[in-house]
Parts: structure tokens; sequence; C-alpha cells
């Protein structure tokens, strides 16, 4: 007889009898079952020796397993053809009466083998097992699936052993593959840099990973069933991703949404892709985009400043060669009736022509300082010679082209040492004095215009002064813009004052490359101030 532990192998044949059904239509079904039932009976020892009856073996070549049976002597009485064709023998007769070593299967396996088969001789108790081998036929390694029994006789004595084989190599491989499958998207959510959220039907959050936190800036406890949308700003890019969220399927919706960060910090802007992946589940996957936001913003206003740079360049180029070319066909066609005439056509050529010619240094200044193209070349610098030889010249200069004979130029230098030294570019502090200077000399038609300069123990501090026309409170906040003019409104400002609009514009941003800063106070009809200061080590 079979031991109870058969059931096993019993159902598994039973399994593969059932797929024999389509290939042996004329034995019914239930007729087929009852053989396998009878299986007990049908290997009972006869004569002291294993009968495997015929029928049984017509029902074991078709099922889908391999299957053989040994004596008590662990040789081979039956194995059926899917046996036989994985292991390489053409012809049952080429392993009866043999064992596994005869057949010179791996001795390693063999050894193993015996070992089961003589533990079920002492236990009659059946055992599954799963080993890898490799198969000489096809020469691959398989992972199979054995499950061996003891046959019992009716004194319970062990006669025989009967063996299902089963290649597992594809469930193996399956299983394996999931397994790896699982642990990188394990590692994924838990190392990547993006916000992955689990939810539920209600969209409330039921897991988060890491990443999450740190894009939120709050921590599991307070998101885990959390309803996610209650995360973002309630606006009309929420109500679209609600919208999408309640027609998503298997297909992926992206959108954007403001977060309400923690401590209602600055807002993030996050990409939101969502993907249901069960009817009742959903992954949704955040990337913060505020920075790509702000690059865009960015971008858009450097845009628009582009454009009215351009717009405003065109325009100052335009008037003085409008000027030039108009002067001086004049002159070329000799259409003046005076030689003086002539003389003063010349003057306003030259004077536009040093005007453009200024306008495009300034805006090649402008335009290296602000690409960061601009190197500084600091030198030790004793202030008062630097002040009376390089500086006052150019500003006397500056007032006779200018014609303002009723204004005082003045020079404080009191609070300086006369040892004062200051590390720093000179070239870029002599610019920076001058284009002041030049700015409250213009619009300064009587009194004075000075220089004060005092220090510190780590400072420079220069105070540019004139009792010129003033500014308009309005209007001290856009003097530092390019090509920002001030605006006559008929208090006694010019309609539209001479010059590019780009001095006082280059001037602060040489003064932020030195480690300086400026600010200007100004009453209209007295006059203006301008405070700027350096560090004396650059």
């Amino acid at each position: 007889m079979v031991s109870d532990g058969d059931d096993f192998l019993i159902g598994k044949l039973k399994d593969e009898l059932s797929k024999v059904q389509e290939k042996i239509p004329e034995v019914d079904l239930t007729t087929v079952f009852s053989i396998v039932d009878q299986l007990k009976e049908a290997a009972k020892p006869k004569n002291n020796r294993l009968h495997v009856p015929k029928i049984l073996i017509s029902i074991l070549e078709h099922v889908n397993l391999q299957v053989y049976i040994k004596d008590q002597d662990f040789k081979y009485i039956f194995a059926n053809k899917k046996f036989l064709a994985t292991f390489g023998f053409q012809s049952v007769n080429e392993i009866i009466g043999k064992t596994d070593y005869d057949l010179e299967f791996d001795k390693n396996i063999c050894k193993r083998f015996n070992k089961m088969y003589q533990k079920m001789q002492e236990e009659k108790l059946p055992v599954k097992r799963e080993i890898s081998y490799y198969l000489k036929s096809s020469g691959k390694v398989v992972y199979i699936e054995t499950h061996k029994s003891p046959i019992l006789d009716d004194n319970n004595e062990v006669t025989g052993f009967l063996g299902i084989i089963e290649d597992v190599t594809e469930r193996k491989s399956s299983i394996q593959a999931l397994m790896h499958s699982e642990a990188r998207l394990k590692n994924y959510f838990l190392n990547t840099n993006d916000g992955i959220f689990i939810l539920d039907y209600k969209f409330d959050i039921v897991d988060v990973n890491p990443a999450a936190f740190n894009i939120t800036g709050y921590d599991r406890p307070y998101l885990i069933s959390k309803n996610f949308f209650s995360l973002f700003v309630d606006n009309e890019d929420l109500a679209h991703f609600k919208d999408a969220c309640s027609l998503v399927d298997v297909n992926s919706e992206s959108h954007e949404c403001a977060l309400i960060s923690k401590n209602n910090e600055a807002l993030k802007h996050l990409k939101l892709d969502l993907l249901n992946v069960e009817i009742d589940h959903y992954i949704c996957f955040a990337y913060d985009i505020s920075d790509l936001k702000r690059a865009v913003k960015k971008a858009e206003e450097s845009n628009k400043l582009k454009t009215a740079f351009l717009q405003n360049i065109s325009h100052e180029i335009r008037t003085p060669l409008n000027a030039i070319i108009g002067f001086s066909n004049i002159l070329v066609q000799k259409l003046y009736d005076t030689e003086e005439d002539a003389d003063s056509y010349k003057k306003v050529i030259y004077t536009n022509s040093e005007y453009l010619l200024g306008l495009v240094n300034n805006v090649l200044d402008l335009s290296k300082i602000e690409t960061g193209q601009t190197t500084l070349y600091p030198e030790d610098i004793i202030i008062i010679p630097f002040i009376r030889n390089e500086v006052l010249p150019v500003i006397e200069s500056e007032k006779n082209r200018l014609d303002k004979n009723n204004v005082e130029l003045k020079v404080d230098l009191r609070e300086v040492s006369s040892d004062c030294v200051v590390y720093t570019d000179s070239g870029r502090l002599k610019q920076i004095i001058t284009n002041l200077m030049h700015n409250a000399l213009k619009f300064t038609a009587e009194g004075h215009v000075s220089l004060k300069i005092s220090e510190t123990d780590d400072l420079l501090c220069f105070v540019v002064s004139d009792t010129g026309i003033g500014i308009h409170n309005e209007q001290i906040g856009r003097i530092f813009h390019r090509f920002y003019k001030i605006q006559g409104d008929g208090k006694g400002l010019p309609v539209s004052s001479q010059g590019s609009g780009l001095g006082l514009a280059i001037v602060k941003r040489l003064l932020g490359l030195m480690g300086g800063n400026i600010k200007v106070e100004s009453e209209v009809g007295k006059g203006s101030s301008f405070y700027f200061e350096i560090p004396k080590h650059l």
C-alpha cells in the first residue's frame, strides 16, 4: 500500500489528469480519477515484486510531470516518457533495474537522494526537496521539486518508492524576478528625491516615502490619514487637479499645484503625476519645481527687461544719430547761411558724437558688469593725493565743459588722515566719483557741488551734494534703474534730463562689486546728497 503522506502525490496526479481528457477523449474523466484513487492497490507488491498495471502506465504517460517508481533497492522499475525525455533517455529499458549511480547522474545528488530513500525506509514518511540540477540533455541548469513517497505492503514494510519531479525553473525565476523587482522598488521608494504618496480611494494618504517629508516639511504622523488635497492652496489649479483625479484610470494625470508648506512658509510649486494602480489605490509622484518656476519667472522678467533695454537703446542711439546725419548733410550741401551757423552745426555734431560714444561705452560697461565679466584690479591708494591729482582735474574739466561758471566746487578732506590708504580698484573708484559729480553739476544751475570724504576703521565714506533741482520722493527708488531719467512735472524739473540714464545704474552695480553701498536724500528745489561707502580692504 501507499502511505498516507501520498495524498499530496495523488493530488498532483489528479491535477495533471484533468488535462489528459483532451488527449484521451474516449476515457471518461470520472473513470480516470477512479483509477488514480486505486493507485494504492495497483502498486501493491505481486509475488514480492512491485507491479505497475498497464492502465496506470497509460495514464502516467500523459501527465505533464516526471513520474518514476523504484524498488526497495533504489532501482528503477518504471519511468514515464516525460521523465525519460527530461533526462535524455530514449527508452525505459535504458533505466530499468538501474540506480541513479548506474545512470551516471550527478554523484552529489545521488548521494543526497539515497539518504532521502534511507530516511523514508526508516520513517515511512514522504519527503519533498527543491534542488538545482544540470541537464546533460539540454546543457542547462534547472530547478526541480522532487516529491518522494515510500510504497508500503500490508505489513507496513517499504517495498519501493513513488517519485514525482516537477520543473519549477520558470516559477522560481518568476519569484526571484519578483523579489528583485520588489527590492528595486523599495530602494527607489526609500531613496529617490521624488516624493511618493500612496492614496486610498478617498485620496487620503496611507503611506509616504522620506522624500515626501522633505518636500512638504511635514513628518509622517502628520501626513498619514491626511487628505492629499488639503496640502495644497485651494485655487484654480487644485480644482483642475481634483476634476482630473475623479476621471483618472491606468493613465497618468500630470498637474502643477502650490503646496502649503509647514509654518506657512514660502509656497512650493509641485508637479504631480497621479497613477491609478488598483481599483481603490493611487500613487502620486511629487516633484518640487519651485526652482524651475522661479527660473522661468526670472527668464520672463529678463526677456521683458531685454525688450525694454532694446527699445531704450534704439531711442538713445537714434536721437544723436539723426542729429549727426542731419547737420552733416547741411554742411556737405552747404545749406547754411553764415560761417557762424556752420560752426554751430559742427558743435552739434561733435556734442552728439561725444554723447553717442559715451552711450556705447556705458552700455558695454553695464553689460560686462551684469554678466559678471568685470574684473577689479585692487591696489593701495593714498586717498588724499588720489582725489587731488586724479579726480579733481576731471571734475574741473567737466565743470568747464558744461559751462557751470555759477557753480562752486567744494572738496572737504578734513576727516581723512593724510596717510589714509584704501585697497581697491582706483579706476572704478574714480569712475564712481566722477559720475556722481557729473550728475550733480548737470542738475545744478547755481550754488555749489561738493565732495566730502571721511573714514572709520574699516570704511571710507563719501558724500556728493549739490544745490540743484532735487528729486521727487517717488522717483528716488527708480533713479538707479537702467535708462531711467528724471522726468519734469512743471515744478522746476526739466522735461527730460540730458544723458543716457545709465550712469547711476553703473555706479550702484560697481559699488556692489566693490563691497559698498549707496543711498540718496533729496528735496525738490534744494538739492540732493548721495552717500556711499566702500571697505578699505576689498
